[in-house]
This record gives C-alpha cells, structure tokens and sequence, in this order.
C-alpha cells in the first residue's frame, strides 16, 4: 500500500464514522477524508517540489544567519558589560538577557547544524528528541522573563 492510498483510505477496520477502537474486521475502501482527491500532494512529492525545497533552503539561511549573528552580538554585548562601571542592576538585567539570548541562539545552530550533518550517534538523538527543544524555548522564555521585568525598573 502506498502513502498515497493509505491516505486515500481508511485502515482495516476503521472507517471514516467507526471508532479506531471498534472491532469491525472488514476492508472497507471509504475515503477517511472525503475531501481528499487523487490530486492531492503526497508527502513524497511535496518534500521533492523544488519551490517547497527553495523555500526551506531560504527559511534554514535566514535563521542562520539571524543566529549568528545574535551569538556575535551577544559575545560582544557580554564582553562590554564585564566593565566595573557597568555592575548595577540595570546592567544586570542586560546581561542575563544576553547569556539566555547567546545559549537559545547557540542551541538553533547546533540544531541546523546536526540536521545538516545527519549524525545518528545515540547521544546525539537523544538531545534532539528530549533536551534541544527544552533548552531553546526555556532560554527564549526565560529572555522574554527577563526583558519583560525592565519597565519595572524604572518606577
């Protein structure tokens, strides 16, 4: 059975108004999305249409880029602030946003990295099934938190 046809149809014993769970043992042919053509995209030959291929190329150099570009600056913006003159609170809530924004950036270009690379290691599965997206939206939540709390200095 193809992707095509497994999408077309329901499986053995689930049709479009059956429960996944009911026991009905017959093959039936109904359309589990009646709305579904023969003229609809497989997932083969949506991942091979060279505008989606283009797109996905122009989305990955973007974020890249954007990345980069972000863990530069916030090297930079970490460097600057280790001056003795700039250790007051204010600074404080600026650099802790830089540390959370330089780990969150650097977590999305291991993530293209490793994508880009393949690596099937056990380790390295692991960290892109369980931790990466923790890591990432934790530090971005965490740099929203903190940025977030800067009107309050000001009163």
């Amino acid at each position: 059975m193809t992707l095509h046809s497994f999408c077309q149809t329901a499986a053995p014993g689930a049709t479009a108004t059956s429960s996944p769970h009911s026991n009905n043992n017959s093959n039936n042919s109904t359309p589990l999305y009646p709305h579904q053509t023969e003229h609809n995209h497989t997932v083969a030959s949506i991942t091979t249409d060279p505008s989606i291929l283009l797109l996905k190329t122009t989305f990955r150099t973007i974020i890249v880029v954007i990345s980069a570009v972000g863990v530069l600056g916030n090297v930079l913006n970490l460097l600057t602030l280790r001056s003795p003159s700039l250790r007051t609170v204010p600074f404080l809530y600026i650099r802790a946003l830089a540390l959370f924004d330089l780990v969150s950036m650097s977590a999305i270009l291991l993530h293209f990295f490793l994508e880009a690379a393949q690596v099937d290691w056990v380790p390295v599965v692991y960290y892109e099934i369980w931790v990466e997206d923790v890591v990432i939206n934790s530090f971005l939540v965490a740099g929203l938190y903190v940025a977030g709390g800067w009107g309050e200095l000001g009163d």
